[in-house]
C-alpha cells in the first residue's frame, strides 16, 4: 500500500527541518572560539564537521559555494592541524605532528582574536548591533545596542534562555537560535501537528528576514576580505550562501506546510 500524499509531504518537511537544524547547529559551533575543545567536537557521529558535510551534501541544489567552502576548510584542517574525518587525532608517523598541530592551533586562535576580539580595533565584530547600528561616518556601532535588546526579546518570547556567556546578537547565538526554532518545528512534525509547526516557521521567517539576512552576509564578506586563513574563508563562504538560500526558500516551506494545515 502506497503512503498518502499528505504523509509523503509531511515526511519531506520533517527531513528538511532536521537537515536545516543540523546545518545551523554545525555552523554555530564552527564559528565559536577555536581550541582543543572545538576541534574535539568536529569529527565522529554528531561532530560539527561531519554534520556540516552531511547536511550540505543533502542540499538541492548543491551550491558551488558549499563545495568550495568545504574544500577550503578541509585544506586547513588537514594541512595545518593534521586532522580529518578519517584521522581525527591519530598520529601518522610524522615526527613533528604534535608541534605542527600546536602551531596550527595557535595560528587559528591568533587569527580569531584579530578578526573578532582585538585588542584594539578589530575588522569583523561578530555582533548584529555593530553592523545594524553603524555611526554616520560608517564605523561600527556599539555593542549591546537597540538591536541586541530586540533579539533578546525575540528569544524570550520563543521561551529560550541562552544564558549570559555571550550577547544575544552574537553570530553563534543567532545561528544556534535558528537551530532551536527549526528543532521545535521538527518535533511538531513528528507529532503530526502541522498547524503549530507553521507557527515556528513564522518566527524563523521573521528572524531571518529582519535580523540574520540584514547583517550576516556583510559580516561574512568582511571576513573573506580580511583573512588569509582558509578555514574562515570557507566558513564565511558557506554561511553567506546558506543564509541567502534560507531567506529565499522559507516562504515556500511555509506554503507547503500551510497546504497540510488546512
Amino acid at each position: 500500500m502506497q503512503p498518502k500524499l499528505t504523509d509523503t509531504v509531511l515526511a519531506g518537511l520533517k527531513e528538511m527541518a532536521l537537515n536545516r537544524r543540523a546545518t545551523y547547529s554545525a555552523l554555530s559551533r564552527m564559528w565559536d572560539e577555536p581550541g582543543r575543545e572545538l576541534l574535539a567536537d568536529f569529527f565522529g557521529e554528531g561532530g560539527a564537521w561531519t554534520q556540516l558535510q552531511c547536511s550540505l551534501d543533502k542540499m538541492n541544489p548543491r551550491l558551488t559555494e558549499f563545495q568550495e567552502g568545504l574544500r577550503l576548510m578541509s585544506g586547513f584542517l588537514n594541512r595545518e592541524l593534521n586532522v580529518s574525518n578519517e584521522r581525527p587525532f591519530v598520529e601518522v608517523g610524522v615526527p613533528d605532528v604534535d608541534e605542527k598541530r600546536e602551531q596550527g592551533l595557535t595560528d587559528w586562535r591568533v587569527e580569531y582574536a584579530r578578526l573578532f576580539i582585538g585588542p584594539g580595533a578589530f575588522p569583523c565584530p561578530p555582533y548584529e548591533s555593530a553592523y545594524r547600528e553603524r555611526r554616520e561616518d560608517g564605523s561600527f556601532g556599539n555593542l549591546m545596542g537597540e538591536t541586541t535588546l530586540q533579539v533578546r526579546e525575540i528569544y524570550r518570547q520563543a521561551g529560550l534562555d541562552l544564558g549570559t556567556k555571550q550577547l544575544p546578537d552574537y553570530h553563534c547565538t543567532e545561528l544556534e537560535f535558528m537551530g532551536y526554532l527549526i528543532g521545535q518545528e521538527a518535533e511538531l512534525y513528528l507529532a503530526q501537528d502541522v498547524g503549530r509547526a507553521a507557527g515556528w516557521q513564522d518566527i524563523q521567517e521573521s528572524f531571518l528576514q529582519d535580523h540574520m539576512a540584514q547583517w550576516l552576509p556583510e559580516f561574512c564578506q568582511d571576513v573573506q576580505r580580511e583573512t588569509n586563513l582558509s578555514y574562515y574563508q570557507g566558513l564565511a563562504q558557506i554561511t553567506a550562501a546558506y543564509i541567502k538560500i534560507e531567506a529565499e526558500r522559507i516562504n515556500q516551506l511555509k506554503k507547503t506546510a500551510g497546504s497540510l494545515a488546512v
